[in-house]
């Protein structure tokens, strides 16, 4: 009877999900007075369409403009966001309000546009970001648009845009006051608000590898990086931009973006962060891909040391909708010099078979909340001296780490030193985008509504739970609904 209710409730599950995703999917049909446009779509603040190569064309022009605009309002994207892959191209239209938009594709033949042959996208849907946590509190320095662009999408007046390849990201120039600078090396270390820096978004397109990127004043990182710097953004431009050896990095810096990036290999080989924040207010990282990093020097640095690091009092910080894959140290949140409230948010990320960290806070307040842990091999959130953590609407799939041949060891939730506070919601989440276990969901219904403190999950055995629930003070609808919890898991 179990199994055929698991496996009805199982198939219900699947349908659901499925029927989600089919909803879920905006990818238009197209029309095209020449040549073929095989995909396009809206995404978070830009747009996106291919097209198979035009015959006879050396290269295309594109435009983009709201769907309700006359054609007179068509505004014509950068070269570099055009590019060729093997059987295709592509152009993204990036810093686009939330709304309706159309694109417009033109061959151009030996430097002049045939206009008969354009190709013109239907209408795509461009969603605004969740711009949720503390870095868009009302006391955040980067409330009113963080990085180079403003809270409804768009670049800020006077933003310059840098587009770094792995071909010119030492000859590439750009303009700063009255000086103009060469290299990306360069070019970063001169990004600083003394020099009275507009705002800049440095846009990363295809694979960079970390030669040429870090500079002088932050070596240690081996990143690209900005210090001592206000409003600069790090994205990536359309699905396949990648750091490649090379993290990113921020100090002593204000108002600071990086999303739709991929992170590999990160680490330089010498024990380098996957993205560091050092003395940094108002930071959004958000939207990424980051994958395990080079190996460093210490035992516990086997995938890199850690992947999204946060320290030295940095404050107004948003860790959200980023994907952690297999990483060994996910996040360490402060170290000893945090003084009070440090305002950190971590919210819609997915830990995936990362082994711990998630985070690991000392001396920092901190918001956990709509993550998901996915088969973590140690610990999920570790609140370490002087810490405070409030964490709610998690989903997890718990792992069970052998800790001896009669204790198995459930390793969620870490309460380290008597001085932490950890406040435990079991609030039922909103958001599950991924969800294999169907007992763990039973486990979520169970438990919603019901505020239990759970402090060190080394209640196991059967033995051990009737000692436990001893020791914390539950009615006694509680204590049983809490005992039947344990018994399934």
């Amino acid at each position: 009877m179990k199994n055929r209710l698991k496996k009805f409730l199982s198939v219900a599950l699947v349908a659901v999900m499925t029927l989600a995703s089919v909803v879920i999917t905006d990818i238009q049909p197209v029309h095209a007075a020449s040549g073929a446009i095989t995909e396009a779509k809206g995404w978070f603040e830009t747009a996106y369409v291919k097209w198979t190569p035009v015959s006879g064309a050396t290269g295309y022009n594109v435009y983009v403009k709201a769907a309700s605009a006359t054609d007179a309002a068509y505004v014509q994207l950068d070269d570099e966001l055009i590019r060729k892959y093997p059987s295709y191209m592509r152009a993204d239209a990036l810093g686009l309000r939330a709304g309706d938009y159309v694109m417009k594709v033109v061959p151009v033949v030996n430097g002049k546009e045939n206009a008969s042959a354009a190709i013109v996208s239907n209408t795509m849907t461009v969603s605004a970001y969740d711009r949720s946590g503390f870095t868009f509190s009302s006391n955040s320095p980067a409330k009113n648009g963080v990085g180079a662009y403003n809270n409804d999408g768009t670049l800020k007046s006077g933003a310059s845009v840098l587009y770094v390849t792995e071909a010119n990201k030492n000859t590439v120039k750009m303009k700063i006051g009255n000086t103009e600078y060469t290299g990306v090396e360069a070019i970063k270390k001169a990004i600083k608000t003394k020099n009275n820096c507009q705002p800049v978004a440095i846009r990363i397109i295809g694979q960079v590898t970390l030669s040429g990127l870090s500079c002088s004043d932050m070596r240690s990182a081996y990143a690209i990086g900005v210090k001592g710097a206000d409003n600069v953004t790090f994205e990536g431009v359309g699905d396949d931009a990648t750091l490649y050896t090379a993290g990113v990095a921020a100090f002593q810096s204000s108002s600071i973006e990086v999303r739709n990036l991929g992170l590999m290999n990160w680490g330089g080989g010498k024990d380098g962060d996957g993205i560091t924040l050092k003395q940094s207010l108002g930071v959004w990282v958000h939207n990424n891909d980051v994958f395990y990093g080079d190996a460093g020097s210490d035992g516990d640095q086997a995938k890199g040391d850690g992947s999204m690091d946060l320290k030295d009092n940095s404050q107004y910080v948003t860790i959200s909708y980023n994907h952690f894959w297999d990483s060994g140290k996910m996040s360490l949140c402060g170290m000893k010099s945090e003084s009070g409230e440090n305002w950190i948010t971590y919210h819609h990320n997915w830990f995936d078979h990362s082994d711990s960290r998630h985070p690991r806070i000392r001396t920092m307040s901190v918001h956990v909340y709509n993550n998901y842990y996915d088969g973590n091999a140690k610990y999920g959130v570790g609140a370490a001296k002087d810490s405070e953590a409030f964490v709610e609407a998690t989903t997890s799939e718990i792992v069970h780490t052998q800790c001896s041949a009669q204790c198995r060891v459930v390793m969620f939730l870490l309460m380290a030193y008597s001085q932490a506070r950890m406040v435990v919601s079991s609030r039922h989440t909103t958001t599950i985008w991924k969800v294999r276990s169907l007992l763990y969901m039973l486990i979520q219904m169970l438990v919603q509504q019901l505020q239990v403190q759970l402090i060190s999950m080394h209640i196991l055995q059967q033995q051990e739970m009737r000692r436990y629930l001893l020791h914390i003070k539950l009615s006694r609808v509680e204590k049983y609904t809490l005992t039947l919890i344990l018994l399934l898991i």
